[in-house]
């Protein structure tokens, strides 16, 4: 069969071959690319959400620590606000409002993981209410007020809420970083076994090209030299390609 063959449609053939791998290993490089773009940005997103929170967290207790240095200095001052007290009062409402910045942001950044964390905002709002209200309550120099309000349940609240979402959150960049690796592997694995196929078409090509081409036509220059040296008594018996063949046939004429 391979006898009958052209070299043109051999080479045509491996042209094909060649074109068919090279769209596949395009294919696989694409996917790849594809899935760790999606992994880095999910990476991002739960780095950069995790990263707020724990802004927000830090405002929060920022906050916290400036309305009880507050109070204190209300306490040695008969409950009312003196000028470093205000410029606590100040620091507060600074660092609250940074926590309500780090919690938009928050929000603003796409969310990966499917559970909903409505927990964690209600902790937040509560315990936002309670240092808003706070803080009126020091504006006011409402000192027995400011004391006797349970900050310390909303911020513990908060706190539980916040552990969780960390929690989840770490598992979650830990599961994207383990299905990115695994991703990476079969990736490896594929690339290795096409770059296999590849190497054993190529043996493959080259020993048909030898078997059909090569060995025939050095055959066909053996015979040329026998016949310029006089002997026309030669037999010639060569089997290769379609044109190697009708060259064979001229030389026996």
């Amino acid at each position: 069969m391979l006898e009958r063959l052209k070299i043109t449609k051999i080479l045509i053939a491996t042209l094909l071959i060649f074109c068919i791998l090279q769209i596949l290993t395009s294919v696989l490089y694409l996917n790849t690319m594809g899935k760790n773009t999606t992994s880095f940005n999910q990476l991002h997103n739960l780095t950069s959400r995790g990263n707020l929170q724990a802004n927000v967290w830090s405002e929060l207790l920022s906050t916290r620590l400036a309305l009880s240095r507050t109070l204190l200095q209300m306490k040695n001052n008969d409950g009312i606000l003196n000028e470093n007290a205000i410029q606590l009062l100040n620091n507060a409402a600074e660092h609250i409002k940074n926590a309500e910045n780090n919690w938009a942001q928050f929000h603003s950044v796409p969310s990966v993981i499917s559970t909903k964390r409505q927990e964690l905002e209600d902790a937040y709002n509560n315990y936002h209410e309670t240092l808003t209200q706070l803080m009126q309550f020091v504006r006011d120099n409402d000192l027995n007020s400011a004391l006797s309000q349970d900050t310390q349940a909303s911020q513990d609240a908060y706190l539980k809420q916040y552990t969780i979402y960390s929690r989840d959150n770490n598992n979650f960049t830990e599961d994207v970083v383990k299905e990115d690796k695994e991703s990476d592997a079969q990736s490896k694995w594929i690339l290795t076994t096409v770059l296999s196929m590849i190497l054993l078409i190529v043996i493959g090509i080259w020993l048909s090209i030898k078997r059909i081409l090569i060995v025939p036509l050095n055959n066909v220059l053996d015979n040329i030299r026998h016949i310029a040296g006089g002997d026309l008594t030669r037999t010639i018996d060569i089997r290769g390609c379609d044109e190697v063949n009708k060259l064979a046939e001229t030389l026996r004429y």
